[in-house]
């Protein structure tokens, strides 16, 4: 992803969205380490909630991006 938001910076384009995307995604994948590390079953409804949200939010806007014709 991140390579993917370097590539379209230098070309122009949707540089914010893919950046937050690439925040999304890492941030599920924190969240996700952060509840196998653990292994709380106390937080794990806390964290598995947050984890949907962000997926959500993730594919919402991979679908817009990556959908979208390039501009130029």
């Amino acid at each position: 992803m991140k390579d993917c938001w370097y590539q379209r910076k230098l070309l122009g384009g949707e540089a914010k969205q893919l950046k937050r995307l690439s925040d999304l995604l890492g941030d599920d994948h924190d969240l996700h380490m952060l509840e196998v590390v653990l292994g709380d079953p106390a937080l794990r409804d806390v964290i598995v909630a947050q984890r949907i949200r962000l997926e959500r939010e993730s594919l919402e806007l991979g679908r817009a991006l990556f959908t979208a014709p390039l501009r130029r």
